[in-house]
């Protein structure tokens, strides 16, 4: 009997991409927090013959090029968590749109594979999210996350729990386009 197996997304953004962190006091010297840990993790997922999806916000493409391209060398997908980490909901369709698509191009060019999943920046998902990641040429999404509210985050919009077509979440969504829901705990109802 083989050993059962997991399913592992990270969000691979630095610090500074988090919207409590853009909007506290104080400064650092390094707005790159994070990207040392990157190798260890990568290290982990080796040593565990484990691979894992990363939703990599561009920006740390454009300027850490080999750490994301580590990553697609070692066998992990690479998926998109946009260019810059905006909550998507807070731009214009056009703005949303530059995001979908500068990140795809970026991420494919870093890693010369094809980029075909997303995840929206704090689960952020617009009335018009699935027909941009249509238009963009994404095959999935995995921004929904069906757990109970949890107030001044997410939660509380979306019950599925098993992968489905976006047309099952949103009347009139493309079909073209799969929803890979986050996981939640049994029972507790939390990511």
């Amino acid at each position: 009997m083989s050993p059962p197996r997991a399913v592992i997304s990270v969000d691979f953004e630095y610090f500074s991409h988090t919207p409590a962190y853009r909007n506290a006091r104080g400064t650092t010297a390094d707005p790159d927090i994070g990207p040392w840990a990157m190798d260890g993790l990568l290290d982990t997922l080796d040593n565990a013959d484990a691979e894992a999806t990363f939703f990599v916000v561009s920006d740390v493409a454009e300027r850490r090029p080999k750490l994301v391209a580590r990553a697609a060398d070692a066998g992990h997908e690479i998926a998109s968590h946009t260019r810059s980490h905006v909550h998507l909901s807070k731009i214009s369709p056009e703005e949303r749109s530059a995001e979908l698509r500068s990140s795809r191009e970026t991420l494919e060019r870093t890693t010369g594979t094809p980029v075909t999943g997303f995840r929206a920046p704090s689960f952020d998902v617009p009335p018009d999210h699935f027909d941009l990641l249509a238009d963009a040429g994404y095959e999935y999404d995995s921004s929904v996350v069906p757990c109970r509210k949890i107030p001044g985050w997410y939660g509380g919009e979306w019950s599925t729990r098993r992968p489905c077509g976006a047309d099952q979440l949103v009347a009139d969504a493309p079909s073209s386009v799969a929803e890979l829901p986050v996981a939640v705990m049994p029972g507790i109802g939390l990511p």
